[in-house]
């Protein structure tokens, strides 16, 4: 149950399957959603990461039933209690059918505040429940690329600036400025932001709130 241990992610065909009956709103998140945003593969995923809201987190373990869960927090892989709600600073879990094969999938659990999703590491920016994800013409549900870049902007490595790179241009004005103004609640020199204002314009409106 090392953090060393292999992975093997799931395909979005594998991962609709496993996760087909759910009672709860899920979306891909992470570079693949990038993908699925764009329409195409932008480059090589290692994990597959999916997105569900905290209040759901039970009903996601009971789904999972039988697989090895486990939570993933600062570099370390604890086994997930069933029926035991995470603290709130917990929000990954690593999962595989069992010890012995690789992990195949990560839930990453957002936060929800007054009935809204919230940004973890800024609960004032947030977006109603029913504007925080798509869905693809076949039907899979990922996270809009707003919020996935917004995830990534706190310390972008080599593949999120290569997300950046391929989904700004194609960000809608509205999603642009939206970004911009959550990025630069926290971070106003980011290098992201004249990207974005020069696909849209947003600086002139990073004053607002989101």
């Amino acid at each position: 149950m090392a953090i060393e241990d292999p992975w093997q992610a799931l395909s979005l065909n594998e991962v609709a399957a496993v996760l087909d009956g759910l009672p709860v709103p899920w979306w891909i998140a992470g570079g693949q959603a990038i993908d699925l945003f764009v329409g195409s593969s932008t480059r090589h995923h290692q994990d597959l990461d999916v997105a569900v809201l905290r209040p759901d987190q039970l009903a996601v373990q009971a789904h999972l039933d039988g697989w090895d869960l486990r939570i993933a927090h600062h570099g370390r892989l604890t086994r997930w209690t069933p029926g035991q709600p995470l603290t709130p600073h917990e929000h990954g879990i690593w999962a595989r059918p069992n010890p012995a094969s690789p992990w195949r999938l990560e839930l990453l659990v957002d936060e929800v505040s007054d009935g809204q999703w919230a940004y973890r590491r800024n609960p004032a920016v947030r977006l109603p429940l029913d504007r925080l994800g798509r869905t693809t013409a076949t039907g899979l549900p990922y996270l809009r690329p707003e919020v996935v870049l917004l995830y990534k902007a706190k310390r972008p490595r080599a593949p999120d600036e290569h997300d950046a790179a391929v989904a700004i241009p194609r960000l809608s004005w509205s999603e642009r400025a939206w970004l911009a103004v959550a990025i630069a609640k926290d971070t106003p020199d980011h290098h992201w932001l004249p990207l974005l204002a020069h696909h849209g314009r947003a600086r002139a409106i990073y004053p607002h709130s989101p």
